[in-house]
């Protein structure tokens, strides 16, 4: 059978199986063991799952924000509590979706499920070469630029949707909103 982590996985698919009382042991445990699904399926969509979930969670509170200042709790204490609460979720599930996809680079594409970081980043960047590298680090600052000056521009109550909990949000015109279109 599959295995995540050290426990094997048995995903039974009901409608190919008998009912366990007319099976053998044997039986079912072969049954079992053919309907395993493999290990990187399971990680695949552990990943893919994670990496969807703060989506999935921003369109949830875009459209409905006053149910999600009731479920913050900091409905009480107004719109910057709750944008405040709101950031903090979103740090959470970045971390979420950076450790799944950690798991899921070791196991699925290194084929190992030590959990040797350390060791995943010494031949990710030694296979690299240097103009992969260079382009990831451009990027990586770019991005990085675009996103402190809108932390900068906006604040965290601008950035979290704090106009929909009903913080006053100035519209800016600078950059980097006079770079690219304002959201």
């Amino acid at each position: 059978p599959a295995r995540v982590g050290r426990q094997p996985v048995r995903v039974l698919i009901a409608s190919r199986l008998p009912p366990p009382a007319q099976q053998s042991p044997a039986a079912r445990d072969a049954a079992m063991a053919t309907a395993a699904l493999p290990a990187w399926a399971l990680e695949t969509g552990a990943c893919a799952a994670a990496l969807a979930l703060p989506h999935a969670v921003y369109a949830l509170v875009w459209t409905r924000p006053t149910a999600f200042a009731r479920a913050s709790g900091a409905a009480r204490h107004g719109p910057v509590a709750i944008a405040k609460q709101f950031a903090t979720l979103a740090v959470g599930m970045k971390v979420i979706q950076l450790l799944f996809y950690l798991r899921w680079y070791l196991i699925t594409i290194e084929g190992d499920e030590s959990g040797d970081v350390g060791r995943l980043l010494v031949s990710t960047f030694s296979r690299a070469g240097a103009t992969r590298l260079a382009a990831a680090a451009v990027l990586l600052c770019s991005g990085g630029s675009l996103n402190h000056a809108v932390y900068t521009t906006l604040g965290a109550v601008g950035v979290y949707y704090g106009n929909r909990f009903g913080a006053v949000i100035p519209w800016v015109e600078g950059y980097p909103f006079n770079v690219f279109p304002h959201p």
